[in-house]
């Protein structure tokens, strides 16, 4: 049943993503898609550069959604400067969706979001998950070496 649901989303994504393309392009400057993984190709969005060294709200979108949904959370907080970042789970939004359902499994998920907090999180940042990315972010909270490594501060869980 999962796979039906799963695949028939991918395939009603691929004709929804015009429906979106506004937000994407509002905010072309600063999304990209980056090979998260070889062969996994996500797109981010962030609105301050790691390197500057703030702390970040890192939001996760839930199951079959983009990190449209969080757009009015995303304006406020940047508008106060704070360092936003954002992306599309594999197979979501403008992220790659491969045909294949192997590459939806929650491991293969939680590996690209542990590679994506490697490479976008900086010292102090806070974890937002939505849904199913409230699910990923609370087995990413457990992981204490994660935590430690990457100086995460929180973790906020949306139902």
């Amino acid at each position: 049943l999962a796979y039906h649901v799963w695949t028939r989303w991918v395939f009603y994504d691929r004709r929804a993503t015009a429906l979106v393309d506004g937000f994407y392009a509002r905010r072309k400057e600063r999304t990209m898609l980056v090979e998260i993984r070889p062969g996994r190709r996500i797109a981010v969005y962030e609105n301050l550069p790691a390197s500057t060294g703030a702390p970040a709200l890192i939001f996760i979108h839930g199951s079959c959604a983009r990190m449209q949904q969080f757009e009015e959370q995303m304006n406020y907080f940047a508008s106060r400067g704070q360092r936003v970042v954002a992306l599309d789970l594999f197979g979501c939004g403008a992220s790659d969706k491969p045909d294949d359902p192997k590459a939806y499994h929650t491991a293969q998920i939680k590996s690209d979001v542990v590679a994506f907090l490697e490479k976008f999180a900086t010292p102090g940042s806070v974890i937002i998950g939505h849904s199913y990315g409230a699910a990923i972010v609370l087995g990413l909270s457990m992981d204490r070496y994660l935590v430690n490594t990457l100086k995460l501060a929180g973790f906020v869980c949306l139902a």
